[in-house]
């Protein structure tokens, strides 16, 4: 081997260690993390049912609605009272208007 063809090859090596060094990193960042990918692939599954099955959150809510109507009313009204909120919030953090005030 001439001493090219013996530097690629050397630096074919180290390229192939580094490489097994930070898969190996990666994994351990990612074993991690997993428990919120297992928690959002839980709630994806459940919403993907939820779109498939659109008669199950409706008879709950009509159930609701026929037991305990004035419950239902109340939490209505702050449902939609925090979905305000959280609209104007958004609005305004993407404005930046909240973050001059806060600071």
């Amino acid at each position: 081997m001439n001493s090219k063809s013996l530097e690629l090859a050397l630096k074919k090596q180290r390229v192939m260690l580094e490489s097994a060094r930070l898969r190996s990193e990666f994994l351990d960042h990612l074993t991690a993390i997993s428990p919120v990918f297992y928690a959002t692939d839980h709630l994806y599954r459940g919403a993907v049912w939820l779109r498939q099955h659109p008669q199950v959150p409706i008879g709950l809510a009509m159930a609701l609605i026929v037991a305990k109507p004035k419950r239902v009313i109340t939490w209505t009204r702050r449902l939609i009272f925090g979905w305000q909120v959280w609209q104007k919030l958004n609005n305004n953090l993407r404005a930046g208007t909240l973050t001059k005030i806060l600071r």
